[in-house]
């Protein structure tokens, strides 16, 4: 004997019945997204601290070597500190400070201060890079 076929309404109900969580897929969603946004914000965080420190150094080097090479040592330094900030833009002009240690016929000491750019609202510790930078003059004889 053949039976007659169910509603296909009924047949719905019995493979996926109704329990209340319908939308729930955006929230998931939402909050995997969100998630990976802040992940992002702290990579690139990461990279631009890098990216400040690095440039921080590679001008701290220059301008030691730069006082280090003159002729007059003392007089040299106040020119190397100026072009060093001009070499960092506003991030040297703003954020940076330059304290020379040591400037002599023996050797340079620079000691180089700043603040990196920070996109999350991080302690002052954690934003701070100090550098020192010690290059020995070599005078020919």
């Amino acid at each position: 004997m053949v039976r007659p076929a169910a509603p296909a309404e009924a047949v719905i109900d019995a493979v996926a019945p109704s329990t209340g969580e319908r939308g729930t897929a955006i929230v998931g969603t939402l909050v995997g997204f969100l998630i990976f946004m802040i992940l992002l914000l702290f990579s690139v965080q990461f990279l631009v601290r890098l990216y400040a420190t690095s440039t921080l150094n590679d001008v701290a080097a220059s301008a030691a070597e730069q006082v280090a090479d003159s002729p007059n040592p003392v007089a040299a330094a106040p020119t190397a500190e100026a072009s060093a900030r001009r070499r960092l833009g506003t991030f040297g002009a703003t954020h940076t400070s330059f304290h020379w240690l040591e400037v002599d016929g023996q050797q340079v000491v620079l000691e180089v201060h700043g603040e990196s750019p920070s996109f999350l609202p991080l302690p002052a510790e954690w934003r701070s890079i100090t550098r020192t930078v010690t290059i020995r003059t070599a005078r020919f004889r």
